[in-house]
């Protein structure tokens, strides 16, 4: 899906959201998960609709009219992509921070024996 946006600039801001999410520990809990999830989805949402005016605009300053009909083309696309792949990430953040609280709530129980050591 990432490959199919064709945008590099929202996949490298999409990427340093997730990056920083993760760098500053934020994914470890659902509600961390919660936050980035939505973070990305907004940002698809606005990044998408700002692709649909941008997109032709520069086609057409690149390559005249056929040029503003592919901008046009990858806008449309953008409008529906970007905010699909923040909305996977609204799914997958949140499920991310759980596996990591059960992952650590495991980890801290399998250090506690279960019963005394005999005497």
């Amino acid at each position: 899906l990432e490959s199919a946006v064709g945008d590099r600039r929202y996949l490298a801001e999409r990427a340093a959201i997730r990056w920083n999410a993760n760098r500053a520990g934020r994914s470890n809990t659902l509600g961390a998960g919660l936050i980035t999830g939505t973070q990305s989805f907004g940002h698809g949402i606005v990044s998408g609709a700002a692709g649909l005016i941008r997109d032709p605009i520069s086609g057409a300053k690149q390559h005249g009219v056929a040029g503003f009909f592919r901008g046009l083309g990858r806008g449309v696309a953008g409008v529906a992509l970007k905010p699909l792949a923040g909305a996977l990430d609204l799914i997958s953040e949140p499920a991310a921070g759980i596996h990591s609280m059960i992952v650590t709530q495991r980890l801290t129980d399998a250090a506690e024996p279960i019963r005394p050591p005999r005497p």
